[in-house]
């Protein structure tokens, strides 16, 4: 997976450029550059289900990966309007929306790469990054992703879960991850923008842990359309 460039045009004048490295090694949490903030800390806020120890990890990887976004637009309104390039080595995205639509769409993909044992486990979405992406998209690729894993679980000789109950774990997981972000976030932010976008994002996850069967029970008849249907043999003129 190449490297992904997010650049944001923001009307009041401001450019930021934040690029992106999936293999590059990512922050553990057991070190940190000098002069991290203090909302960093593992121990602030910590996550009910976080498994790291302040020990070992005296601060929050996910935290230490998101910092210097958090700094740089900790002072703008999430309304304020932007234009969102995302460059891939494969195309280019192109968005006009305001600075959490944006920012949602990045720090969800900084996230998925964290070395957070919860959130990392949305990386197998990051090797297809899409941003912008809506409810049902979003839901598509959940669940495509991870029936993909289970059919390679199959394969292997291992135990393959079809009727997705890990997957809904998961996303009462992340739910449970999401309130304390929040605060952390709510530390960092001179206004919303940061905070709108990782309550965007984390909403999100709660609507796919509550509406996952409801969703799936929609996009149903995308996959039975295609079907041919049998020919009404009484309406076929003679020739």
């Amino acid at each position: 997976m190449g490297k992904i460039t997010y650049e944001f045009i923001i009307e009041t004048g401001e450019v930021f450029s934040f690029e992106i490295d999936p293999n590059q090694s990512k922050n553990t949490g057991q070190s940190c550059k000098e002069g991290s903030a203090s909302w960093t800390s593992l121990s602030y806020h910590k996550c009910e289900n976080c498994p790291l120890k302040p020990e070992d990890h005296p601060h929050c990887p996910v935290s230490l990966d998101i910092e210097e976004v958090a700094q740089k637009f900790s002072a703008l309104l999430s309304w304020k309007k932007a234009e969102v390039w995302v460059h891939t080595e494969e195309r280019s995205y192109h968005k006009n929306c305001d600075l959490q639509t944006g920012l949602r769409s990045m720090l969800g993909l900084m996230m998925a790469l964290s070395m957070c044992p919860v959130l990392s486990q949305l990386k197998p979405l990051a090797a297809s990054h899409l941003p912008f992406a809506n409810f049902q998209e979003t839901v598509s690729r959940v669940v495509g992703n991870y029936l993909i894993r289970q059919f390679l679980n199959d394969k292997n000789g291992g135990e393959a879960d079809w009727s997705l109950t890990e997957l809904k774990s998961m996303y009462k997981e992340l739910v449970t991850v999401n309130f304390s972000m929040l605060e952390r976030i709510r530390a960092a932010c001179e206004e919303d923008a940061n905070m709108n976008a990782i309550s965007i994002f984390f909403s999100m996850s709660s609507i796919v842990n509550m509406a996952l069967e409801e969703q799936l029970d929609e996009m149903q008849e995308h996959f039975i359309a295609g079907k041919v249907p049998e020919p009404d043999l009484e309406s076929i003129e003679a020739v």
